[in-house]
């Protein structure tokens, strides 16, 4: 009898001109450490970066020619790509590991998704949930991008009860609380006494 192929996990990365910070990037590697380490085979994709190495002087152009990166011409790569490896590995799962791309759910309508949801506090502000905070007009629009990815998702997981209840209550889906181990190193917090 032969044997059925193990998917193999395709894990999302976050556009490279967007990391301000490397939490989502430290996420995506743990995440692959940890598949591997129990035998289960990854494959990272990060969307390309094109337009957005154009160089350009104003900010809010450098900001179009990403977005024309991520929304347009990513999601035709993304497709491509995937095929490619669903037809040599026999089988793939996609991860996307940060809410903020959930908007590539769009194009994985038959592909076994999910999407990680660590917070939802931009798409809160863009819809008025935080009043003192206006998002601009193009930031309100990709959110809401953002949210109808949500709503196709296959399968929503959120880092911790709280969030799992926001993303409830705006997609109106049931995900799944799996909250976030520490990888981080313990520090040690200096003592008040004198």
């Amino acid at each position: 009898m032969p044997q059925t192929p193990t998917p193999v996990i395709v894990l999302i990365g976050a556009y490279k001109r967007d990391t301000k910070s490397s939490s989502m990037e430290f996420f995506l590697r743990v995440m692959e450490q940890e598949l591997n380490a129990r035998s289960i085979r990854t494959h990272i994709i990060y969307p390309t970066v094109y337009f957005g190495n154009l160089k350009v002087s104003t900010p809010w152009l450098k900001k179009a020619l990403g977005a024309i990166d991520k929304l347009f011409l990513f999601p035709c790569i993304l497709k491509w790509r995937l095929h490619c490896l669903a037809k040599q590995f026999g089988g793939i799962i996609v991860h996307i590991v940060d809410q903020g791309y959930a908007n590539y759910c769009m194009f994985l309508n038959n592909i076994p998704h999910l999407v990680t949801c660590h917070d939802l506090l931009a798409l809160q502000a863009s819809i008025g949930d935080f009043p003192e905070r206006r998002e601009p007009l193009c930031t309100r629009i990709y959110q809401r991008l953002m949210l109808h990815g949500l709503k196709k998702a296959s399968l929503l997981v959120a880092v911790s009860d709280h969030t799992a209840e926001v993303v409830r209550r705006l997609t109106g889906l049931p995900p799944r609380a799996c909250p976030n181990g520490s990888q981080w190193p313990a520090l040690s917090l200096p003592s008040n006494r004198e």
